[in-house]
């Protein structure tokens, strides 16, 4: 096996967005729409000093193209404690809101949404929005929000017992996502220390490939450094096999690396023949 074939892992390293983050925000919101039966449902979570937007659910407008899906993905929304905006409102002031006629509510800024309503042909009519709260730390990190309840293609208006049932949900939901983030935040440390090992590795490869075939040479150090590769690769594999939320995260880094280090193996053993 020829050690030009080594890849370089430093450009295929995947680095950790919010894939895994969106899409336990997708399973949460899925399942809390259809306990409460509503036809759609948004989550914001705070990022610097602004709410932003990161899952829409819409049964009646399931087959919305992915441009206007992706639009929505920019959507951020200031976090001034003078906003009338229902979500920011929720948020600043750590409370649930109900309204359960959109269009005849002056309270709210509900202009966006009306917009929405006329671009796509819908009609949001009540929404339920619930902060989520860190349990631990009492500090809001988003919101919950949760549109046209309805019964037999018919509106109806939350109830007290909707309210309840999603205030301890949204607890719950707190301190998933707290995890996921803290996950996250873990496995980009241990991918980023991967990336220092494998400059290192890297270095050894540049010397293994300008080295004489006759030439002699201890290969303890390198040796070592490939033992301590190793042991990054079976963390990474097993914080991939306990995150449940996206199993097949890292496969592709650890995969190469895992090549590279046999690739590396072979050729010293070659060398030292």
């Amino acid at each position: 096996m020829n050690i030009n074939n080594i890849i370089n892992t430093e450009d295929n390293i995947i680095h950790l967005d919010n894939y895994s983050l969106d899409k336990l925000l997708e399973q949460l919101l899925f399942y809390i729409r259809n306990h409460i039966s509503c036809d759609a449902g948004t989550i914001y979570l705070r990022e610097k000093d602004y709410l932003r937007f990161h899952i829409f659910q819409n049964d009646t407008l399931i087959s919305l193209d992915n441009d206007s899906k992706n639009k929505s993905k920019n959507i951020r929304l200031s976090l001034e404690n003078n906003s009338k905006l229902i979500a920011v409102q929720a948020y600043n002031t750590s409370s649930i809101i109900t309204v359960n006629n959109i269009y005849e509510n002056s309270q709210y800024d509900f202009s966006k949404t009306k917009e929405f309503d006329k671009e796509f042909k819908y009609k949001s009519n009540n929404m339920l929005v619930i902060p989520l709260v860190n349990p631990e730390t009492m500090i809001t990190i988003g919101v919950i929000q949760l549109i046209n309840k309805m019964q037999d293609d018919t509106y109806i208006a939350f109830t007290d017992e909707d309210t309840q049932y999603l205030k301890a949900f949204a607890t719950l939901a707190s301190i998933s996502i707290i995890k996921l983030q803290n996950n996250i935040l873990g496995m980009q440390s241990i991918n980023n220390n991967l990336l220092e090992l494998n400059k290192n590795l890297n270095k050894e490869i540049l010397d293994l490939k300008v080295m004489k075939s006759t030439e002699r040479r201890n290969f303890n150090h390198l040796q070592n450094n490939i033992q301590t590769v190793k042991s990054a690769l079976k963390s990474i594999k097993l914080q991939k096999d306990l995150n449940i939320n996206d199993p097949h995260l890292f496969n592709e880094s650890y995969s190469i690396l895992l090549s590279n280090i046999n690739i590396i193996e072979e050729e010293i053993s070659n060398k030292e023949s």
